[in-house]
């Protein structure tokens, strides 16, 4: 299964529109060994929910900032991070907290928390949601 990417200048620096490039680095991008985290709606208290799920020692990849593709759901008020089962913390908490964050693509970072790292991100920004 492919995921969607994100090209921007520093995509297509690395192909100088060149298709052979081109194939090469969705190839190479398309590839990686990472889970690609789908946020998930849900409707609390009347409002809509957008919330990603990662575990431990898992490279993910996430967005810069939160969204739905193709725009297919709107009016999120909230967006969360589902870092273990139950525990929940504001995205921005997490993406601005977290210090190994490495290139994906123009939209997305690949991230790997381990317990320890999620731990601390819990303690310091869970909320009940």
């Amino acid at each position: 299964m492919y995921n969607p990417i994100s090209i921007g200048i520093n995509e297509i620096n690395k192909f100088h529109h060149d298709l052979n490039r081109f194939e090469e680095y969705l190839h190479s991008t398309q590839s990686l060994d990472v889970y690609y985290a789908v946020p998930k709606v849900y409707k609390v208290h009347d409002r809509l929910v957008g919330i990603y799920a990662i575990g431990a020692n898992i490279p993910s990849v996430i967005p810069k900032e939160p969204y739905i593709i193709l725009n297919q759901i709107q009016g999120i008020h909230e967006w969360y991070v589902m870092v273990q089962e139950g525990k929940t913390i504001p995205y921005n908490d997490f993406i601005n907290n977290v210090s190994n964050a490495n290139y994906y693509d123009a939209n997305h970072v690949i991230i790997t928390l381990n317990k320890t790292q999620i731990d601390d991100l819990v303690a310091k920004y869970e909320v009940k949601i």
